[in-house]
């Protein structure tokens, strides 16, 4: 999308006022968060939280990394040999590249980086602008027995550290504007992932120094649930625990069903 692009120019720019009010006007204002059926998670549903993660319990390895520590050190390698004035300026930069172990370093530089970038703590909880994606359900739905919960993000300061996913390469490691109260160098990162993840339309939002303000708990407060949505191939007994807490919660529940003629999901209000 236009926008998204037009966000990370912004952003980019430091101009984070504008980039933040572009932002705000293209949440969407109900988001799903897919969950398995679990004692835990169901409390959280109770009680209006969610578990929040830290970048190095996510499933994808490169979740948060930055690839190209290498590439910026020769482009800096290559203003550095300047116009001529010292030889061939691509002569230059082999010289420096085999006399300092260039090499060598950026790999050690880019497996201590991307090491410290997934112990910071960054805390983020996902969810999707789809609530009918069989893959979605099959990963984090349980194969389809667990549930879904939609919520509202209508209201602008739950939104405020709601920032899409981009499904492509890092284009740039050494960037320094901010993002919020804290610095894009560490933020930036963690909107990226690999194109093969692109089916999840994820959107994160994305808190720091979660355990400071509260040690003992990776919960976070939820905005208003909207709706329910109990998988596909849940138990009748799992059902009727999410009646319960959407009777509980005074919002509707839907049940997923399969159309394996259309070869999709749809849902009905239970």
């Amino acid at each position: 999308m236009k926008w998204k692009i037009e966000f990370l120019k912004l952003l980019l720019s430091g101009q984070t006022d504008q980039a933040f009010l572009l932002k705000g006007g293209h949440v969407p204002p109900v988001l799903y968060r897919y969950r398995s059926f679990s004692e835990h998670n169901l409390k959280n549903l109770a009680t209006g939280h969610e578990w929040i993660s830290l970048p190095a319990d996510f499933n994808d390895v490169f979740d948060g990394c930055v690839t190209n520590v290498k590439r910026d050190i020769y482009t800096a390698l290559r203003k550095s040999a300047g116009d001529g004035k010292f030889g061939d300026p691509e002569l230059v930069v082999e010289m420096l590249i085999e006399a300092f172990h260039i090499d060598g370093v950026a790999e050690v530089m880019i497996n201590q980086v991307n090491k410290n970038l997934r112990a910071k703590d960054v805390h983020i909880c996902c969810f999707s602008e789809r609530v009918d994606s069989s893959v979605m359900w099959a990963h984090y739905g349980k194969n389809h027995t667990g549930y879904c919960v939609s919520y509202d993000f209508t209201v602008p300061a739950d939104a405020k550290n709601m920032f899409p996913v981009y499904y492509d390469f890092i284009s740039s490691s050494s960037i320094d504007p901010k993002l919020g109260a804290e610095p894009a160098s560490d933020h930036y990162p963690l909107l990226f992932k690999d194109k093969d993840w692109g089916y999840e339309r994820e959107w994160r939002l994305i808190h720091y120094d979660l355990l400071q303000l509260n040690a003992d708990s990776q919960l976070l407060k939820m905005p208003p649930v909207v709706a329910i949505f109990a998988g596909a191939l849940c138990t009748t007994e799992q059902l009727a625990v999410l009646r319960t807490q959407a009777e509980t919660l005074d919002v509707p529940l839907h049940l997923m069903k399969i159309d394996y003629i259309k070869r999709k999901l749809f849902y009905e209000p239970v």
